[in-house]
Order: C-alpha cells, then sequence, then structure tokens
C-alpha cells in the first residue's frame, strides 16, 4: 500500500476475527461474517482491503445506504486506503483498487466496472434481495470471492442466508 501505514489497531478479537475468514475463505467462494453490533466489522472489513490491497487485489465494498457509504469510507481512510466511489453523482474512476458502492448504483453499472477480486458486504442480511443476489451471483460467475458482515445471519423474514453464503464464520460471543 505504498508505505502508508494503518492509524487503527486491531483487537486480538478482530486479529482472530480475520484469520477465521481468511482460513474460510481459502475453501469458499463466499464467507459470511456473523458479529455483535459495535465489535467493528468495518473495521475488520478495512484491514482486510487493506491487506488485498498489499497484494495487488482489487475490492469492491458494498452497503445499502448512504451513511454507510460514508462509515466505511471514513474508516478506510483511517487504514490509508485510497479508495473510490460508485454511487449516484459519481463518476467511477478505475484508479483505485478499492472502491465503497451503493448497491443501487452497483447493480445498473456491472457491465461496465471489472469485477474485483474481493467484494465485501456490509449488512449482508440484506443480500437475499433480488438487487444483492444479482449482483453476488454477477461476480461470483467471475471468480470473485464474497465477504459478508452481518450482526444477524438470518433475514427478518428468518430465511437462511446459506443459499448465498457457502460458509458462516462466528465471531466471539
Amino acid at each position: 500500500m505504498g508505505g502508508q501505514a494503518m492509524s487503527i489497531s486491531l483487537y486480538p478479537h478482530q486479529e482472530q476475527f480475520i484469520r477465521d475468514l481468511r482460513q474460510a475463505m481459502t475453501t469458499a467462494d463466499s464467507v459470511l461474517g456473523q458479529a455483535m453490533t459495535g465489535f467493528g466489522k468495518t473495521v475488520v472489513a478495512s484491514a482486510i482491503a487493506h491487506s488485498a490491497t498489499s497484494k495487488g487485489k482489487r475490492v469492491i465494498f458494498t452497503v445499502h445506504r448512504g451513511n454507510l457509504m460514508d462509515q466505511t469510507a471514513g474508516t478506510f481512510t483511517e487504514f490509508g486506503i485510497p479508495h473510490g466511489f460508485i454511487a449516484a453523482g459519481t463518476r467511477y474512476e478505475d484508479q483505485h483498487q478499492v472502491a465503497v458502492a451503493s448497491i443501487a448504483t452497483l447493480t445498473r453499472c456491472l457491465a461496465v466496472i471489472p469485477a474485483p477480486d474481493l467484494r465485501g458486504i456490509g449488512e449482508a442480511h440484506l443480500a437475499l434481495a433480488a438487487t444483492w443476489a444479482k449482483v453476488i451471483n454477477f461476480y461470483r460467475e467471475r471468480g470473485t470471492k464474497i465477504l459478508g458482515f452481518t450482526a444477524t445471519p438470518r433475514r427478518l423474514d428468518g430465511r437462511p442466508l446459506s443459499d448465498l453464503f457457502a460458509s458462516l464464520v462466528l465471531g466471539p460471543s
């Protein structure tokens, strides 16, 4: 990452969660990481994105609301991760290895944005919605690893997320 140092320190339980997620991703193309609210899932996602970019990988992290885009972008900035945006009113710039995306815009731009090596998903319990599933399956077919994060690994209607995620990694209780 061009020598930029992270300004965030991870807690031991976050480091263990990252190790567990990485282990699961060695055998699964899509992994769901579940950790309680306040655990620091965005921090964990940022640490993983930082590591991926240091290896030359491209990352798109997708969220469903503008305030989550801002939160994610702020955490990426704290990690020293240069990033762009895929959202209404922005122009996608391919020079960034990392992009923070709104699901609504990403869904409309699939044909023009190159598939990343890793696609992160915030609030992944929403992923069974048609637009989310379309994007996940589109990228999975192109070899992208999918890594979702949620505090609740079940939809409000009770449907499991196993249709989209091959593996579940539980954070500490």
